[in-house]
């Protein structure tokens, strides 16, 4: 898209809520999903946009479907805004934080695995050694976790995937690695996979596997099944998300089940358990904020205790 006409500008300094709204109408694709998530008109958020494209003498957004999306203009300045806008939004909080006229805050999202088998030890450390922070912990599916990370809603985000899909379609997000949990095929103890030497993802296909698609959030470890010809997709008895239903209906004979562990993780009783890593290579817990804001103490020592409390141990596969 062009440049626009220097005749037609007509504001003189870009404003901080200019910038706002350009951002949020450029991260969410629309102007009325940018009006809601501001709390303004749609009309004031287009004029905004629209002002700093007669400042800037650059198209930003063009039309896309009942939206927008960025220009190549458009697509450089936002990369350009996207830790101004960022560190904005969490100035005042940081003002407070500093001044200690607020205690410090940690809001963390992180799946629901992550928070009911990796975090609850880590969270009881966090709460001995910062006893002046006030955590607070969302269950949130990986959609939301991210929605709520950029947003401000949440401070950091873990979750297990970081997707090329959810990098291109979440730019604003930075991931970082965080710890690695084991890949482990949990059987009964007489069952005919649990006798074997080896086995290879090929073997689960020949057996019930209880696992639904989203219980499987990482994307390598789906890929390897599919290669291997065990489909996630066919319908089945039992789908299961959660590692204890997985165990609960393996438990009770109706087939097999995956299950990511950390070195935190309780083996299941009445259950082999076999370390798949040589296969599936194990999986990363990536830590999600924010671009351009610059982390929290809380945050920092936060990370610090997870990665202390989740050490990757050695498991034979």
């Amino acid at each position: 898209m062009g440049r626009l006409s220097a005749k037609s500008r007509v504001y003189k300094d870009t404003t901080a809520q200019q910038l706002r709204s350009f951002h949020e109408t450029a991260r969410l694709g629309s102007f009325s999903a940018a009006a809601k998530s501001l709390g303004l008109a749609n009309p004031t958020v287009w004029q905004q946009v629209r002002a700093l494209e007669l400042d800037f003498g650059e198209s930003l957004l063009e039309p896309r479907g009942r939206g927008c999306r960025l220009t190549e203009a458009g697509r450089l300045l936002a990369d350009m805004i996207g830790p101004l806008v960022s560190g904005a939004a969490t100035l005042k909080r940081r003002f407070h934080e500093a001044r200690a006229q607020l205690a410090p805050r940690l809001v963390l999202a992180a799946s629901p695995r992550i928070l009911a088998e990796d975090l609850p030890e880590c969270a009881a450390e966090f709460r001995r050694v910062q006893p002046d922070v006030q955590l607070a912990l969302k269950e949130l599916w990986d959609d939301q976790i991210l929605a709520a990370v950029e947003s401000g809603e949440a401070d950091v985000g873990l979750l297990h995937d970081r997707g090329p899909d959810l990098v291109r379609l979440h730019p604003w997000i930075e991931f970082q690695p965080v710890y690695e949990v084991d890949i482990t095929l949990v059987t009964p103890i007489d069952h005919p996979l649990a006798l074997r030497r080896s086995i290879r993802p090929a073997d689960l296909g020949e057996y019930p596997l209880l696992n639904g698609l989203r219980g499987l959030p990482d994307l390598s470890v789906t890929a390897v099944l599919d290669k291997a010809g065990v489909s996630l997709t066919e319908p089945k008895l039992v789908e299961a998300i959660f590692t204890t239903t997985v165990c609960q209906y393996v438990r009770m004979g109706f087939g097999i089940g995956l299950i990511f562990s950390s070195s935190l993780s309780a083996p299941h009783p009445g259950l082999h358990h076999r370390v798949m890593n040589r296969h599936f290579g194990g999986t990363v817990v990536y830590q999600v904020r924010r671009k351009g804001a610059p982390p929290f103490q809380s945050v920092i020592a936060f990370m610090d205790v997870v990665r202390d409390q989740l050490k990757r141990t050695s498991k034979k596969p």
